[in-house]
């Protein structure tokens, strides 16, 4: 109906205002016809008051005229009273005669007028005859004026029946006039607001069709769909937002296009990467694994000093090269969003153990101690992706010995009041400025160029740590000065397991027990090292003196004995200033309040440099730095119940290769791999059979049992994973420990491993200390006697 909105606008204020003026017009009409009708009733009410009783001035000219007939009133004062109400008289009469109802004016000016004239001459009349002394004459006045006085009352009565006429009919007049002009306003009135919703609708419909239209197209464009839309006919404001959102529209669904082309771009993009990384990393890692595994193998026979150098550099190259390509999976994980967490449960004990078994190589040829200080009040099993946290806490420590000359790496673990575990990496290297600071956690980025020259590094490590504590829940923080060494802390939400490990819970009980009130000896140079050994022990009730030195020792012991105690324990040292761990002991060992005392020798030397020094030295146990808990307790336990002093100590107490008993087969299809892991399986004294292919490997399976197996994931013909689902389906390996050997470290392959049955899983190449604590997992560890 219309065509613009302007149009619509227009004509909504048209139907508003001549309601309005309708409205107005019909109230001006009523109102004056009441005025008026209200003016001629109370004109008629106004002369009824002067009219309907004898006017005072008459009435008090006849009470006048008696007092001068009874002489209380003097003729001289009388007709000066006499002349006032005259005048009142006549006046009256004037204002009637111009003012008074039509109707009323002939008998205002008539009769009325006449009679009170009549009563005022008669009334002159009287007082000339009373000043004559002419009673006679007096009486016929008095006589005159009474009779004019009567036919007043007569006209007055006639002016009020008429008056009063007047009245009605006004009255009458005006109740008509309101009640026919309420009705005609309320009549007028309704019309007004019919016709004006009517006018109203109409135009609204006129704007809100087109809203309406906007509102759709809008709605549609919000739920995706981006299809055109019809052109507006319109060619005001409405129209032009319609043809606006129109446009819009168009413009949208050619972006999304665009969007959805470099999405799928992007996509295959993202897989040929993916792809190129799998494939390039199974091509690297086989050749790799054959570097790494032979030449740890070779490190392990005579070589010349010239050869055995050659052999660490090639080694030490492979392995950067190997942590590079970690490094840029793992990157290429997280920037995919394709890194999860797990929540699995896992002893702490045993991920610090493995942490400071792989932080002890690096620190080999180094004097540098690797410290481990783990907070008692955490539970033994906790929850949470122990193979990523493994990750961040080798990630830092790396780093802290690289850049630790001398001195010493802390891993500290503890509780917050909240009750999450908190985990700090310090280090007395060379520290950090402010500078270097804000470029840790930038990827492919050294803070200082100088010092990826010196140390190496692609800088992705600390990215990579970053990106997993986020991942946590928690923000990795780094502090530390130039020169002064670096601290770099995270806290995390890692709940305790419901199912503790009770056995560990009665060996600590056992200890306590064993060991409450009595005396033990820490003997350390290294302040830091020393203190957290004196902790453990506290922990598990003994009264712990502390020495730095070995003369200090035996100063302690000397008092102690002279105090008429002993000590039940002594924790010592290997290299020390003045008196090695050895001399300690053995002076010790001589003194009589130390004659039964359990001595345990830690050293952060590899185990066959030590027992190589001990030259018929008698140990009750060895350890080998860092220390945990666990390990600590275990040593009691078995020196204070099982063990006799100089007897066997358990393999693998923190030696480079830990002996292990149980026959496993390895299924390989790489000649070479298959001589990498069998030598370095048969370095830790296990036996082991080789398989080229899943048909050999099924074939051995049902010859003899298997203590645990070594799968490749990709090989000809029938590959690792079809490969596991027929050996769980053989008699006596539904739980024997299937650990899958791949190349292929992209994300979602350990995940297919353990979906299809496998136990554990290995990248290659094959690191000799993951291949140990794997080992240390699913096999017995073998009791070897030291001499």
């Amino acid at each position: 109906m219309f065509k613009t909105l302007r149009s619509s606008l227009y004509f909504i204020g048209l139907i508003a205002g001549s309601a309005a003026l309708a409205v107005l017009a019909c109230s001006l009409w009523s109102f004056n016809a009441l005025a008026r009708n209200a003016t001629a009733a109370q004109t008629s009410s106004a002369v009824l008051a002067d009219a309907m009783p004898p006017p005072l001035y008459l009435i008090e000219t006849r009470l006048l005229l008696s007092q001068v007939a009874e002489g209380s009133v003097p003729v001289a004062a009388a007709q000066a009273a006499l002349q006032r109400l005259e005048d009142e008289n006549r006046r009256q009469s004037e204002h009637w005669a111009q003012h008074g109802p039509e109707a009323l004016k002939p008998l205002l000016a008539g009769d009325l007028a006449r009679t009170s004239e009549q009563i005022f001459s008669a009334a002159h009349r009287v007082l000339a005859a009373v000043a004559a002394r002419d009673d006679v004459a007096a009486q016929q006045a008095l006589g005159s004026a009474q009779q004019a006085y009567e036919t007043h009352r007569l006209a007055v009565d006639a002016t009020v029946n008429v008056s009063r006429e007047l009245a009605g009919a006004a009255m009458a007049s005006f109740e008509q006039t309101r009640s026919t002009g309420g009705k005609t306003l309320m009549a007028i009135a309704a019309l007004a607001i019919v016709g004006a919703a009517i006018g109203y609708a109409l135009a609204l419909r006129s704007i809100l069709a087109p809203v309406g239209a906007c509102l759709a197209l809008a709605t549609r464009v919000a739920g995706g769909d981006l299809s055109a839309a019809p052109a507006s006919a319109r060619d005001d404001e409405l129209g032009t937002l319609q043809n606006a959102l129109r446009a819009m529209t168009a413009k949208l669904s050619a972006s999304h296009n665009h969007l959805v082309q470099a999405r799928q771009a992007a996509e295959e993009a993202a897989q040929a990467k993916a792809d190129f990384l799998a494939n390039m990393s199974h091509e690297i890692r086989t050749p790799m694994n054959a570097i790494l595994g032979l030449s740890h193998i070779v490190l392990r026979t005579d070589l010349s000093g010239r050869q055995r150098d050659y052999i660490e550099k090639l080694q030490s190259s492979a392995k950067s090269l190997l942590r590079l390509l970690n490094d840029v999976l793992d990157l290429s994980k997280v920037e995919a969003g394709k890194m999860e967490l797990e929540a699995a449960p896992f002893e702490l004990d045993r991920l610090l153990d493995e942490v400071a078994t792989v932080l002890n190589v690096q620190v080999a040829d180094k004097p540098v101690e690797i410290i481990i200080d783990r907070d008692e009040a955490i539970p033994r099993l906790l929850r949470g992706d122990a193979l990523r946290l493994r990750q961040v806490l080798l990630n830092l420590g790396s780093n802290a010995v690289k850049f630790t000359a001398s001195g010493e790496v802390c891993i500290r673990a503890s509780v917050t009041a909240e009750g999450s575990i908190a985990f700090a990496v310090e280090d007395t290297g060379i520290g950090m400025t402010a500078q270097v600071r804000d470029k840790l956690f930038s990827a492919f980025t050294q803070a200082d160029s100088s010092i990826s020259r010196k140390y190496g590094g692609s800088g992705l490590g600390l990215v990579i740590s970053q990106r997993i504590v986020q991942l946590m829940g928690g923000t990795l923080q780094a502090q530390g000065e130039e020169g002064k060494g670096s601290r770099f802390s995270f806290t995390v939400a890692l709940p305790a397991d419901s199912q503790q490990d009770q056995p560990r819970a009665r060996k600590m009980r056992d200890a306590r027990v064993s060991l409450r009130g009595q005396k033990a000896l820490v003997v350390d140079d290294n302040f830091t090292a020393r203190l957290t050994m004196a902790a453990m022990l506290r922990s598990f009730g003994l009264d712990v003196h502390e020495a730095d030195s070995g003369r200090k020792a035996l100063d302690i012991a000397q008092a102690v004995q002279a105090a008429g105690e002993k000590f039940k324990v002594a924790v010592v040292d290997w290299r020390m200033p003045d008196l090695d761990g050895f001399q300690v002991i053995d002076a010790l060992r001589a003194a009589e309040p130390l004659s039964d005392a359990v001595f345990i020798m830690v050293s952060a030397y590899d185990r066959e440099t030590v027992e190589a020094a001990m030259d018929g030295h008698a140990l009750d146990g060895l350890l080998q730095k860092p220390v945990t808990p666990s390990t600590l307790l275990d040593a009691l336990h078995d020196a204070l119940i099982h063990a006799q002093p100089g007897g066997p100590l358990e393999a693998g107490a923190g030696g480079e290769l830990a002996q292990f008993d149980g026959t496993v087969l390895v299924v390989e299809d790489n000649e070479i791999n298959q001589l990498v892991a069998a030598e370095l399986l048969r370095a830790h004294g296990v036996e082991c059979m080789v398989a080229d292919d899943a048909e050999q490997a099924l074939l051995q399976l049902g010859k003899r049992q298997f203590d645990a197996i070594f799968m490749d994931v990709q090989m000809p013909a029938m590959d690792g994973l079809q490969a596991t689902r027929l050996v769980r389906k053989l008699p006596g390996y539904v739980t024997v420990p299937i650990i899958a050997l791949t190349a292929n470290s992209l994300p979602g392959e350990r995940e297919k491993c353990m979906a299809a049955g496998m136990t554990d899983y290995l990248a290659k190449p094959i690191e000799p200390e993951m291949l140990e604590v794997c080992l240390g997992k699913w096999l017995k560890k073998a009791r070897v006697m030291v001499s």
